[in-house]
């Protein structure tokens, strides 16, 4: 699946460029012209990066920062006019992990982010592997399988017995094996599904999902917790 990159920027045609040349490389982009548009994108979940402008029309790049990582902990790599060695000392200092001055070459931009994410992702994404097929009479079936058409899980072949909530909770992380999701964030997917309060149904049906996949893999761990952020999916051992 391609990973999704928000392009956080006020100028037009940069932006439009900029999607251009990712869209290009196989990423999915999504565009935002200032930090409200940024920030209505990151809550609805599963942004993998963010190319941030600096000098936003509503607010500062440095500041904005400070409420993505309130929601998620998705890399951000500045883009901005300002080329002071103090700016890209104070955009990575309060938690950039990259910084690239204006004017940029498209190349470079998409090199820079091909290294974040590979930094950030790389080791979770290499480890998660789902065949294009549901392959239960395998001799040698793969950790994890999930077939949406058949709305089925497979744990080394054998089939998880899950609730449509667990299932798509389940998809929604897998899908981006290594993202993390916030509760917040994942309650928005099953809410609909949830009768009386919600405020800890996420942690049940986590608790839920790890027991039954547990059961037919006690050596393996799936869905890790990321204290203060939320949780992740990932096949470790």
């Amino acid at each position: 699946m391609s990973q999704t990159i928000l392009v956080v920027d006020d100028e037009d045609t940069l932006r439009k460029n900029v999607a251009m040349s990712l869209t290009m490389d196989s990423y999915y982009v999504i565009e935002a012209r200032n930090g409200s548009e940024a920030l209505e994108a990151l809550r609805k979940g599963g942004i993998d990066l963010v190319l941030l402008d600096v000098g936003l029309p509503d607010c500062n790049g440095f500041q904005l920062l400070h409420e993505i990582r309130l929601i998620a902990p998705t890399p951000v790599i500045f883009i901005t006019g300002r080329d002071q060695e103090q700016d890209r000392i104070v955009g990575l200092e309060q938690g950039g992990d990259d910084y690239l001055p204006k004017p940029f070459s498209l190349r470079e931009l998409v090199a820079r982010v091909r290294a974040v994410l590979r930094r950030t992702y790389g080791p979770a994404l290499s480890s998660f592997v789902v065949p294009t097929e549901v392959t239960a009479e395998s001799d040698h079936p793969e950790p994890f399988v999930l077939d949406e058409d058949r709305r089925q899980v497979l744990i080394y072949g054998t089939p998880v017995d899950l609730t449509p909530s667990e299932f798509t909770l389940l998809k929604v992380l897998s899908d981006r094996a290594g993202m993390v999701y916030s509760r917040d964030q994942l309650l928005n997917y099953i809410e609909k599904d949830c009768d009386g309060p919600t405020d800890r149904v996420v942690d049940t049906h986590i608790k839920s999902l790890r027991a039954k996949m547990r059961a037919i893999a006690p050596d393996i761990q799936f869905i890790l917790t990321r204290w203060g952020h939320g949780y992740t999916f990932m096949v470790t051992t």
